[in-house]
C-alpha cells in the first residue's frame, strides 16, 4: 500500500461543529464596523443557505459596497482565526499525524 502524502476533507460543519464560531466572527466583524447585529437576528434572518447567500444578504442589508467584499471577508476570517475552534483543530491535526 502506498504511503499517503496528504488527506483532503471537508471540516466545517462536517467533522467539526464550528458554526457558533462562524456566527461569532460575523457578529464581531459587524461590531468592529459599528453595525448592530446580534445572535438572534443573525440566526433568524441571515444564517440560511450557503455562505454566498449569507454574504449576499448581509452585504445588501448593511450596504457594503461590492468592491469591499473581499476585504470584509478577510476581516471576518481574522475574527474566526481568533476563536477557540482553531486551537481545537490544531490539536486534532496533531493527533492525526501520530
Amino acid at each position: 500500500m502506498p504511503y499517503l502524502k496528504a488527506i483532503i476533507f471537508d471540516m466545517d460543519g462536517t467533522l467539526v461543529d464550528n458554526m457558533l464560531y462562524h456566527k461569532q466572527s460575523w457578529i464581531n466583524l459587524f461590531k468592529h464596523h459599528q453595525l448592530n447585529l446580534d445572535y438572534k437576528t443573525f440566526e433568524k434572518k441571515y444564517h440560511k443557505g450557503s455562505l454566498v447567500e449569507i454574504i449576499g444578504r448581509l452585504f445588501f442589508i448593511f450596504q457594503i459596497e461590492k468592491n469591499s467584499k473581499k476585504l470584509v471577508l478577510l476581516q471576518k476570517n481574522v475574527f474566526f482565526l481568533k476563536t477557540p475552534v482553531i486551537a481545537l483543530l490544531q490539536l486534532g491535526l496533531q493527533e492525526c499525524r501520530k
